[in-house]
């Protein structure tokens, strides 16, 4: 897992909110020195499935079985086309997301589960296309999650652990990089997400949640 400091994350927030007001204001103001098409407005529903991935460190008298699960989003996108070439992206939304994290050996099983509904947006102050009908597109941005409720549990050889807790950080930043198509009006697109935070809050053992995204735009 790729470890970053406070320095370098406070560095690539930074940057990012930099781009996300910078980025269209340069769009508006070179649009006269530019061969384009008339700015164009995109309104649409976002539709996604995820594939999460939870990181939250190995045990090591065990083997990591799996911690892949499943989650979906859904919520509304406002896309804005300056150029031939350049659009801008907003899409705030609501996401269902489950966490795992599993360990075994011979003897034992071990499983942590998180559930969470989450309130959130991803901007994307770039996103180049290219093309008419059909538009290869790539996409680079950023996202802000609220997780507005979790549940846990913590099971031993499937029975229940009572008594464990979990300090969850409800404020999740990160970045992602998306490569799609646009069909008309339409967009489909590949996400990686990748987070610059904890989720669960603790000094000794570093952990995050990364996502494979596949989304479609109606």
């Amino acid at each position: 897992m790729i470890s970053l400091n406070k320095g370098c994350k406070s560095v690539l927030v930074y940057t990012f909110f930099l781009l996300v007001v910078s980025t269209p204001l340069m769009a508006t103001q070179n649009e006269d020195s530019l061969a384009q098409e008339p700015s164009k407005f995109k309104f649409g529903v976002h539709l996604s499935g995820s594939m999460n991935y939870f990181n939250y460190g190995d045990l090591q008298a065990f083997d990591v079985a799996s911690d892949y699960t499943w989650g979906g989003s859904i919520g509304f996108s406002f896309d804005w086309k300056f150029t031939n070439y350049y659009h801008l992206r907003f899409e705030p939304y609501y996401e269902y997301q489950q966490l795992a994290n599993k360990y075994k050996d011979e003897l034992n099983s071990l499983d942590i589960t998180f559930t969470n509904h989450n309130a959130g947006f991803n901007f994307f102050p770039l996103v180049f296309s290219v093309g008419n009908k059909v538009q290869p597109e790539i996409s680079v941005g950023g996202y802000l999650n609220y997780i507005v409720s979790t549940n846990y549990k913590t099971s031993l050889n499937g029975q229940p652990v009572e008594n464990i807790e979990y300090e969850i950080n409800n404020l999740q930043y990160g970045l992602t990089f998306g490569a799609g198509l646009y069909l008309g009006r339409k967009l489909i697109e590949v996400r990686f997400k990748k987070s610059l935070t904890d989720y669960v809050v603790t000094e000794s053992q570093k952990n995050s949640i990364n996502q494979v995204k596949f989304v479609i735009v109606l």
